[in-house]
Parts: C-alpha cells; sequence; structure tokens
C-alpha cells in the first residue's frame, strides 16, 4: 500500500470529532431561522475580495446553530427524493463551506488551511481535509469524504466543483447556494437547453465568473493557463460529462479572447497549469482575530 494512503486510511481512527457548542434547533421553523441566519451572514462577510472571518467570529453562534441543524438533516435524514436533487446539492455544498468557514475561526491559520493541525494527519493539509470529523446529515464525516464522496460522487458531476470553496483564496467565491435565487438569462437558457436543474444554471454563472478572473484561467507567453485546481479536477469532468478534454469543458463557461483561444486550440489543447493560491481568502482589509 502508498505510504500516503495507508497513512490516510490509519488516520480515519485518530481525527477529532468537532464538537459544537449549543443546542440542536428543535424543529423545521427553528432550523429555517438558523438556516436563514447563517446565509444573511455569509452574505455578508463574504464578497470578490474575500471573507471577513472577524465578523463570522464574532457572530459564531450562527453559524454554530446552522451546523447543529445540519447535522441532524439533510438528503439522507430528511428523505429528500430524487425530484428535489437540486435541494438536496445545494444543502451539502452549503454544509462543506460551513464547515471550512468553522476550520478557520476555530483553528486561526494566519496564512493557509494547510496549517491547521488536527487528528494524526502528518502531511501538509491532512488536518483540514481528514483530520476533523464533521456531523453532517446524521453522519461523522471528513471533508475530503464529505467533497468528494456525499457531493460530487453522489450526483456524478464535475459542475458543483465550483461551488466548493475550502477556505482558499484561488476557488471560486465563496457563495450561499440557493436553487431558486435569481440566475443570468445566459444560464438559464443554457440550462433549459441542456435540461440541466435550477442549481446548475448557478454553477454556469460561477464558472463563468472564474474563468474571467486570472484565479481561474490567465494568458501566458505561449497561450492560457488555468488553474491546478481544475486538473484535479479534470477526472471528474471527462468521466461526467461529454467533453473529451478540458478544452472542450472550458469552451462551455469561457468568453472573449479566452473563448476565442480555445475554439482555436481546441483539438490539440495545450493548456498549461499554474498553482492554485492555496492562501486564506481572509479579506485584506481586516485583520485575522487572535481569539480561539
Amino acid at each position: 500500500m502508498h505510504v500516503r494512503h495507508l497513512a490516510i486510511w490509519l488516520s480515519l481512527g485518530c481525527s477529532e470529532r468537532v464538537l459544537i457548542a449549543g443546542k440542536i434547533p428543535q424543529n423545521e421553523k427553528a432550523g429555517r431561522l438558523a438556516t436563514s441566519n447563517w446565509a444573511k451572514l455569509l452574505q455578508e462577510a463574504s464578497t470578490e475580495e474575500g471573507v471577513d472571518y472577524v465578523l463570522i467570529d464574532q457572530n459564531r453562534f450562527i453559524l454554530e446553530s446552522y451546523l447543529k441543524w445540519m447535522g441532524e438533516h439533510g438528503p439522507i435524514q430528511d428523505k429528500i427524493g430524487e425530484s428535489a436533487e437540486d435541494k438536496a446539492m445545494s444543502q451539502m455544498i452549503n454544509a462543506f463551506n460551513a464547515a471550512a468557514v468553522y476550520s478557520v475561526i476555530e483553528h486561526q491559520p494566519q496564512t493557509s488551511i494547510l496549517e491547521i493541525d488536527a487528528g494524526f494527519t502528518p502531511w501538509e493539509g491532512g488536518g483540514f481535509w481528514w483530520g476533523q470529523r464533521f456531523r453532517i446529515d446524521g453522519e461523522w464525516i471528513h471533508l475530503e469524504y464529505l467533497m468528494e464522496q456525499s457531493i460530487i460522487g453522489r450526483y456524478q458531476s464535475a459542475l458543483p466543483h465550483i461551488a466548493l470553496n475550502p477556505a482558499i483564496r484561488g476557488a471560486p467565491q465563496l457563495k450561499w447556494w440557493d436553487p431558486h435565487a435569481r440566475a443570468s438569462k445566459e444560464a438559464k437558457i443554457w440550462r433549459m437547453q441542456n435540461r440541466k436543474l435550477d442549481l446548475d444554471a448557478h454553477f454556469f454563472d460561477q464558472w463563468r465568473s472564474w474563468l474571467a478572473t486570472d484565479h481561474g484561467m490567465m494568458e501566458t507567453d505561449t497561450g492560457y493557463a488555468v488553474s491546478s485546481l481544475l486538473f484535479d479536477w479534470e477526472d471528474d469532468i471527462l468521466a461526467w460529462s461529454e467533453s473529451e478534454t478540458l478544452c472542450d469543458w472550458l469552451l462551455i463557461f469561457a468568453q472573449d479572447e479566452k473563448l476565442a483561444w480555445l475554439e482555436a486550440n481546441q483539438s490539440a489543447c495545450p493548456l498549461t497549469q499554474f498553482h492554485a493560491d492555496w492562501s486564506l481568502n481572509q479579506r485584506v482589509d481586516v485583520e485575522p482575530s487572535q481569539e480561539g
């Protein structure tokens, strides 16, 4: 067995359960209130410039109440059927992002989640991805498993990658995901043409926005390069789409000069990659809290 795989396997029994303070909201009305309060706080705290973790830390009881609710609720516990798949997917995405935020305010890393030390995880990033187990949808679960199995694998789609932010600056903007929110006209047309879910229209908009930034795709001396995150997602993209290459996939979402380059290089697809920015997506105009 590969040494790293063995270390990961051993860590599963040595990870820490994240025990969150407070009572579980006792009924559906209280759960809706906990959810809406967290959605509002997140929308205030997260902008294109980053996340105001100080503001969230000052109001952490709101995040804690939401996570306590999600510990006992979700697609499995609430028996959400396939007809409401976008609701189920948005629940798990929002839970992952909330757990990532909680990990930051609990451990207070200064520069990156790669600093988080939790459980028996003696490798970079292990504390964040495998060293903690959050209670989500009635199960104690690692963030890696929550992302890869409960979201990407369960829905067999690479689209949700764009919605998951492990508290790093190089990932797409941290947002609250609501399948019933307003999407762009272009996203609605794409959704209807491809018979996609309501939530997929919002994924479309997020893919477009991210690729338009240098965090997603940037020009180089020889053409264009994309974030290393995209190469991490490549297997999922090719397995669960009709795309034969990353270029085919990006054609759906790219715009302007980037789209023109992809169209001209679709067959060869000479994309290179640059390292994603794994620094903490902390807003630069606020200082990290020293409490905790």
